[in-house]
């Protein structure tokens, strides 16, 4: 499988967002992080991600701060395609590039400030 490396450049992405019409999210070297706010308690934040491999990452994670912060799914930048990969999609892999193995489990670290407490962070803002 061929091994992704995280944008080196600034990125800025258009995401259709069911609910808010488009948002942008900024992705790469000193583009300034986003939250989306969706409506109750969740949230859409920019990210990074490293895979199970070692692979470094951008992208997104949903999270909820109603209820301590919890992971609702993830989506990764693709610099090969200049799209995403949505963890939830059936072709998630194929779109990654990646196997089972490659990918999971992984740790994430998500940009901007978060209100509620996240017991999945570590001190250094990685997930557990």
């Amino acid at each position: 499988m061929a091994t992704a490396t995280a944008p080196k450049v600034n990125k800025k992405l258009t995401v259709q967002l069911d609910e808010a019409g488009k948002k942008t999210i900024s992705f790469g070297k000193g583009a300034r992080p986003k939250r989306v706010v969706m409506g109750d308690g969740f949230s859409i934040i920019s990210a990074d991600f490293v895979l199970a491999d070692g692979t470094k990452m951008k992208g997104f994670v949903e999270i909820c701060t109603a209820d301590g912060g919890e992971h609702y799914g993830s989506a990764f930048y693709l610099p090969w395609s200049n799209g995403l990969a949505e963890q939830d999609e059936d072709n998630f892999l194929p779109k990654m590039r990646k196997s089972k193995e490659e990918v999971f489990p992984y740790s994430y670290r998500y940009h901007g400030w978060e209100s509620s407490y996240d017991h999945h962070l570590n001190e250094q803002g990685w997930s557990n």
